[in-house]
């Protein structure tokens, strides 16, 4: 931002992978010249979904995010809670 380049945090609504990415593709595709992708954590698997097929992204940088592979999707969220545990 110092160094004059515009920056733009848009908010993730937190729905589903291929949502998410939608919706972040939607915005990119609003925006002209090079783009860089910060993501961190979930946004990783976002990132790299929305920036798919979008020529002005130039760069996908993740802070300590997920970095799938092409194909491979998130893997199941542990199971939480008490049952979990074993109880019954």
């Amino acid at each position: 931002m110092r160094d004059g380049y515009p920056v733009i945090a848009p908010p993730n609504p937190l729905r589903s992978v291929a949502s998410d990415s939608a919706y972040l593709a939607g915005i990119l595709a609003t925006l002209s010249g090079p783009i860089v992708l910060v993501a961190h954590s979930y946004g990783g698997i976002v990132v790299t979904n929305a920036a798919t097929g979008n020529p002005n992204v130039k760069a996908l940088v993740y802070v300590a995010a997920f970095v799938p592979d092409q194909g491979e999707t998130l893997p199941p969220a542990p199971a939480t809670g008490r049952r979990a545990l074993g109880a019954q």
